[in-house]
């Protein structure tokens, strides 16, 4: 064994809005190891300054990978030894805690750097490894299993050679860091300055025992069975007085204890972790489900796999570009759209004028020709980065519709369906929408362009057939007529959409009630069984300890009549 002291670090949280609101002045100190607290205002035997010293110390502005890489990856290495670590986060709210150990998205925080950290070792050691997560919160006195929310007792245990544990808390086998990522963001859902500092420098003086973990359950279980079997002798050959009748009772209630810490260590090797881990994810699915626990699940599910969130990433950066270099092509093209215009309306008013050459009229048309050209080659390329961003739109569908199918495990918790197939139906929405403009913004282009042309064959001095206007005249006739048709298409659509959405919520709203009813149903039935269980329980338990006594004593009557007769046989032999 390994006495070591446990290590002390601490970190200054920043100035918040309303500490900047409320003029509060800086009174905290860092140097080295040391934190000097500053009283501003010291009365009577106050003193000035107070200094506290740890083995760590940190600014506000110091990032967690810092923190970690100073104070907690060199224990990780005597953790990864087989050596037990604890880390402690300790200090009022509002302080930082979550924040140091959490991190946000820009910035990882201590434990999602502990769990790379830990994975990173244990793939390297080329040995093969079996980690399990737990996630408990202890408040009023209460526990909760923040990874499988259940409503089944828990209850601080303490094993003769496992140590503390909490008896009901469920284990899951982790096999990657994103697993543990993964179950600690979803675990994660689910006072004063002074004090702080001062219980922060106490602990320093604590002397921690540190203990290697051994992997020999084998020897824990041979060592129980034993200990239960010399109970089991001491308690048949006792004999049966008064005197002995309360050690009696105190061992069997030892006996006891001790087959709940044998069952405990038979349930300590890999298979049995593996399929118990089986066992409290598919609880923990359903306790999820039947918890309604909707802005907690749905929020879970919106950050279960971080590859579909990076190539979602990836894919609004690539439109953010194209959205950029669109907006710089659309511009070169309006810029020669008005070059266009005016060169056709200096064109025009020469022609007008009847002051231009004949070489004068070619050049003119040559370089209107020319920005046609320049013009029409930029549209081209409009419509390519157009193409592309429409294409990206579809990636980013597809990504989000892929996003959508890991919601999968929350489908049938109808709250959860509602919000996910709303959401989806207000992005589609919203894609349209925009689609339907950007065709628009087309179609305005291709307008402006094919009225460029007509002023300048009009400037040309071309001129239409009779034929060729009728033509145009029945064109505008069948346009106008279709706008028509399309206003009262969009309309009636309009209403069907209404309509369907009308009737998603009647349906939505029968459906929750239908299952409402359904749950109801069945919780009262559960309850009906697990209140028959409890009976049956009680009354089992009670004839297991009536069975057990009676055992005791007959094994003591018989013990005593077998010394009885091997005297009497004794005496006989004489």
């Amino acid at each position: 064994e390994e006495a070591m002291n446990i290590l002390s670090t601490i970190r200054s949280r920043p100035f918040s809005a309303s500490d900047s609101n409320q003029g509060v002045t800086k009174i905290i100190k860092m140097h080295n190891e040391k934190v000097i607290i500053h009283n501003p205002n010291p009365t009577g035997n106050d003193t000035k300054e107070q200094t506290f010293a740890f083995d760590h110390s940190f600014t506000s502005d110091t990032k967690p990978e810092t923190i970690f890489h100073d104070a907690i990856e060199p224990l990780v290495k005597k953790a990864l030894t087989g050596k037990n670590l604890t880390i402690v986060a300790y200090g009022q709210a509002g302080t930082g805690k979550t924040h140091t150990l959490s991190g946000n998205e820009d910035q990882a925080g201590i434990v999602p750097l502990l769990s790379q950290s830990i994975f990173k070792g244990l793939q390297s050691s080329g040995k093969r490894y079996l980690a399990t997560a737990s996630f408990l919160e202890v408040r009023n006195e209460e526990l909760q299993d923040l990874l499988n929310p259940h409503s089944n007792e828990m209850k601080i245990r303490q094993h003769p050679n496992l140590g503390l544990y909490i008896d009901g808390l469920s284990e899951i086998v982790i096999r990657s860091n994103e697993d543990c990522t993964k179950l600690y963001e979803q675990g994660e859902k689910y006072q004063e300055t002074l004090d702080t500092l001062a219980f922060a420098q106490s602990v320093r003086g604590i002397k921690n025992t540190i203990k290697q973990t051994e992997d020999d359950n084998v020897r824990v279980i041979r060592e129980l069975r034993d200990e239960i079997n010399r109970l089991r002798e001491k308690l048949a050959s006792a004999t049966p007085n008064p005197e002995t009748a309360v050690q009696n009772k105190e061992d069997i209630q030892r006996l006891e204890e001790m087959i709940i810490d044998l069952n405990v260590a038979k349930r300590q090797t890999w298979y049995e972790k593996e399929r118990y881990s089986d066992t409290y994810e598919e609880d923990r699915r359903r306790n999820l489900a039947e918890k309604g626990m909707i802005e907690w699940v749905f929020d879970i599910h919106k950050k279960d796999k971080r590859e579909v969130k990076e190539k979602l990433l990836s894919l609004q950066q690539q439109k953010d570009s194209l959205s950029v270099e669109y907006k710089e092509k659309r511009r070169m093209v309006d810029e020669m759209k008005d070059d266009l215009q005016n060169r056709i309306s200096e064109y025009s008013k020469l022609g007008e004028s009847n002051k231009r050459s004949e070489e004068e009229t070619k050049q003119y048309v040559n370089a209107i020709n020319e920005v046609k050209e320049k013009l029409k080659h930029e549209n081209e390329a409009l419509k390519d980065i157009k193409k592309r961003l429409r294409e990206n739109q579809e990636k980013q569908k597809q990504g989000k519709m892929d996003a959508k199918m890991q919601y999968s495990a929350s489908r049938g918790n109808l709250e959860i369906q509602q919000v996910i197939e709303a959401e989806e139906r207000k992005k589609r929405e919203k894609e349209d929408e925009a689609i339907i403009e950007e065709e628009l913004e087309r179609m305005k282009v291709e307008i402006q362009q094919e009225k460029a042309e007509v002023q300048l064959k009009m400037a040309e001095g071309i001129e239409y057939s009779q034929e060729q206007i009728l033509k145009l005249e029945n064109d505008l006739i069948e346009m106008k007529a279709e706008r028509s048709i399309l206003t009262l298409k969009i309309s009636k659509l309009q209403q069907e959409k209404s309509k369907l959405e009308d009737d998603i919520n009647n349906v939505y709203k029968r459906h929750k009630e239908a299952f409402e009813i359904q749950k109801l149903q069945q919780f009262q039935t559960f309850r009906n069984y697990r209140d028959v269980f409890e009976q049956q329980k009680a009354t089992m338990d009670q004839s297991y300890r009536s069975l057990l006594e009676e055992a005791i004593q007959d094994a003591i009557y018989l013990s005593s009549k077998n010394s009885d007769l091997v005297q009497e046989n004794q005496k006989l032999k004489q």
